[in-house]
């Protein structure tokens, strides 16, 4: 749909290494989603934004060019720790991905509050209309759709169907991952903050968060996975209770 924000997901900066679309190919457990709607339009504000990608990638007929292209920004997906029924587990995906984007929206609406300003409302034109500044972004260039983990990352099926990574947008992690700062300052009005995502220091002071942000990217985050998980426990558990039922 054109009203949402589609979150894909990254995943290397969690090792110490550059941050990639996460790929099944590269060793990911899950492999992100992307490509172009079947039945909405590529919206006024994202056509540049496709043109530019056609233009540059030459990909195999199967898709609808002419359509809604997602994702439009991507996060770290990897390696998120929850507790589920007392026991801890890793979560992956753009259902970890995606919980993390919308808290930093939430965080940026709270310091606009704070600013005697409102909230920014629907954000997917100001994220393209600032797309093409990439230093607001960090852009990730490797990795592809076009693989799948069948089961676990020892057995790794590819198409020859699907996308890769540019530098720009793409139907595989859209414009790439954002830090909390740089969102904030797009949405202000102020120029971006020069990031290193791969520092092993963890960049310089002007990329860091203050402990209330972090809390706040945290929390939101957590809760989200949190419903995700209780959302899964539900449904197997009801559909077990269901069958028990069923079978007396």
């Amino acid at each position: 749909s054109p009203y949402v924000t589609a979150v894909g997901a990254t995943m290397g900066p969690e090792s110490g290494t550059e941050e990639i679309a996460c790929t099944s190919d590269a060793g990911g457990v899950i492999t992100t989603g992307g490509g172009f709607s079947t039945y909405n339009p590529t919206p006024t504000w994202q056509a540049a934004a496709v043109s530019a990608f056609l233009k540059k990638n030459k990909a195999q007929s199967g898709y609808n060019p002419n359509g809604r292209g997602y994702p439009d920004v991507s996060m770290i997906g990897v390696y998120y720790q929850v507790i589920v029924q007392g026991t801890m587990a890793s979560l992956f995906g753009t259902s970890a991905s995606s919980p993390v984007f919308a808290a930093m929206i939430g965080l940026v609406n709270s310091a606009r509050a704070k600013q005697g300003r409102g909230p920014i409302g629907f954000i997917n034109p100001t994220l393209y209309s600032f797309g093409a500044q990439s230093d607001y972004y960090n852009d990730i260039v490797s990795g592809n759709n076009k693989c799948i983990a069948n089961g676990d990352t020892s057995e790794v099926v590819c198409c020859s169907s699907g996308f890769s990574c540019i530098s720009g947008w793409d139907p595989v992690t859209g414009y790439g991952s954002m830090n909390y700062i740089n969102l904030l300052n797009m949405f202000n009005g102020d120029p971006p903050v020069p990031t290193n995502r791969n520092n092993d220091d963890g960049g310089s002071s002007s990329d860091k968060l203050s402990d209330g942000a972090i809390a706040g990217i945290v929390i939101g985050a957590l809760a989200g996975v949190a419903i995700i998980g209780a959302l899964i426990y539900f449904f197997a558990c009801g559909s077990k209770s269901a069958l028990a039922a069923n079978a007396v």
